[in-house]
């Protein structure tokens, strides 16, 4: 798999590529370093020069889109039951094959953004736990920012009747300035704990699985029957 590349890798990665692939071996250079890091990478599913792994990405935003929904179910009947949140009627309940496009969107953008800091940590924090604690604290760390900054800068409350335009965390305990819910960053980093840790790489293992032949048209059938499911399940909400 020759490529070319505009930025050759550090020593410490030569080194690193040649302790991977054994002592024996004679040094590496930069080039073939660069693409025995391109390889492990991809080996873990993280190949954007790949035109499979955009076929992984489609296939992930469809599978995951309905899959996050059966996972919020759960959630919501807790948050019922602790807090009692969630409305009767609430879409969560009313359809469990509804697409939450939010899911999809989310499952492509911590493949392409947080698989590389995996592959990091396993790099450097043995046992694997380590790596994986790691992972789920900065997670929750950066889903509190999130939520509490865009809870700043989009949903402050009506000066006049103190109403929050999006939601309404204020009243919850362990809010953070009334914006932010540490349930919900827990929530939001254990998910992404495990689907880039364990879902993911299911999902590559079972698309390296297909014959190469095979792979446009089972993406094909997946987004089609999922762009139908989306036509019929959004037509017949907005009825």
């Amino acid at each position: 798999m020759g490529t070319d590349c505009n930025e050759h890798p550090t020593s410490e990665h030569v080194e690193k590529a040649g302790h991977h692939l054994g002592g024996d071996l004679p040094p590496l250079t930069p080039r073939s370093a660069y693409r025995y890091e391109r390889e492990r990478a991809a080996h873990f599913g993280w190949a954007p020069w790949s035109v499979r792994f955009w076929r992984c990405m489609a296939i992930a935003f469809c599978v995951f889109s309905v899959v996050g929904h059966w996972i919020e179910i759960p959630y919501c009947l807790f948050n019922d039951w602790a807090f009692g949140i969630v409305d009767d009627d609430s879409l969560v309940f009313a359809d469990p094959m509804y697409p939450f496009l939010v899911y999809g969107i989310a499952a492509v953008l911590a493949a392409v953004v947080l698989v590389p800091p995996h592959n990091w940590l396993l790099d450097h924090y043995q046992p694997r736990w380590r790596a994986v604690l790691i992972f789920f604290v900065v997670c929750v760390v950066a889903s509190a920012i999130g939520e509490l900054v865009m809870g700043l800068l989009l949903n402050q409350p009506d000066p006049v009747t103190g109403k929050y335009p999006l939601w309404d965390n204020s009243y919850l305990p362990g809010n953070i300035l009334g914006q932010a819910w540490i349930v919900n960053d827990l929530l939001l980093g254990g998910l992404l704990t495990l689907y880039v840790w364990v879902l993911y790489p299911a999902l590559v293992k079972l698309v390296r699985l297909v014959p190469y032949n095979l792979g446009w048209p089972i993406t094909i059938v997946v987004v089609v029957s999922f762009v139908i499911l989306c036509i019929v399940k959004f037509s017949a909400q907005g009825t």
